[in-house]
């Protein structure tokens, strides 16, 4: 249970674009509106998105998602979670993470994360050479420290905010799958996401035309991880992941969006 966040993140007045206005008088035949070009990425910057965590069906924590865009090829992703009620007075779990990222493929440079509960405090750095495959690992834990470093070759690596941002600009097509590798435990696995097809989800956040994407974990893993997940995407141009469902060995996870803003349609950056 102590996981549950790390697992969702692995995995987590809108204005339009309107032509102007045809001149008064004008004889001549109007001009078709000029498509706005697509934007780059499918957030913007200062994107935040907060979201209901329950556990076998009763809310057990809180979560949000933000993107900054630091630079013009660098991004910084945010994810941060803590437990409520109940859950916190047995728990008292706060988790946050954040990766520094660079380029089309959005590739990590620089990934923190930091896990506290009453039991103690748990924090890891990771920095990753992208021209070498080293990825060097930091770890304190329990008041004492270790260091890794691993040669994961040139194929790129993700953490699990970086993966979710790349799934949502490399997204794929309905019926077709992309993968990429990322670490656990510092171990490398494949992470395979298969577009299954488009339904509709209700949130306290609206009503939302999705496409529904399979994320499976095809490395052997430890038999008490979890290996299976869906994520229900919004069906336009932000792919917002509006609902997480994860299957856990200690029971279902479920994140669903509550509330969105900085989105491209907030920054009128794309069509509504």
């Amino acid at each position: 249970m102590r996981k549950w966040i790390a697992i969702v993140v692995a995995v987590l007045a809108v204005p339009q674009v309107v032509p102007a206005a045809e001149a008064a008088g004008t004889l001549s035949t109007p001009e078709a509106p000029v498509e706005a070009p697509a934007p780059r990425m499918p957030f913007a910057h200062g994107e935040k998105l907060l979201y209901e965590v329950s556990f076998l069906g009763v809310t057990a924590g809180q979560a949000e998602l933000r993107a900054e865009n630091a630079r013009d090829d660098e991004w910084r992703f945010f994810a941060s979670g803590r437990t409520v009620g109940a859950t916190d007075s047995i728990f008292g779990l706060r988790q946050s993470a954040s990766c520094t990222v660079h380029g089309e493929k959005l590739k990590p440079e620089l990934c923190l994360f930091t896990s506290q509960q009453r039991k103690g405090l748990k924090r890891r750095e990771v920095r990753y050479d992208h021209a070498t495959g080293e990825v060097s690992e930091r770890l304190l834990e329990d008041g004492k420290r270790s260091e890794k470093k691993r040669n994961f070759g040139d194929e790129g690596i993700h953490e699990g905010v970086s993966g979710l941002y790349l799934l949502r600009k490399e997204f794929p097509a309905i019926g077709e799958t992309m993968s990429f590798r990322a670490i656990r435990k510092g171990k490398a696995i494949t992470v395979e996401a298969e577009a299954l097809g488009r339904e509709t989800v209700k949130t306290d956040a609206g009503t939302f035309d999705v496409v529904a994407v399979d994320l499976r974990i095809i490395t052997k893993v430890d038999k008490d991880a979890a290996t299976h997940a869906r994520v229900w995407f919004t069906d336009d141009v932000r792919r917002l992941p509006v609902k997480v469902a994860v299957d856990a060995p200690v029971g279902s996870l479920v994140a669903t969006l509550v509330a969105a803003s900085g989105t491209l349609f907030d920054a009128g950056l794309a069509r509504q």
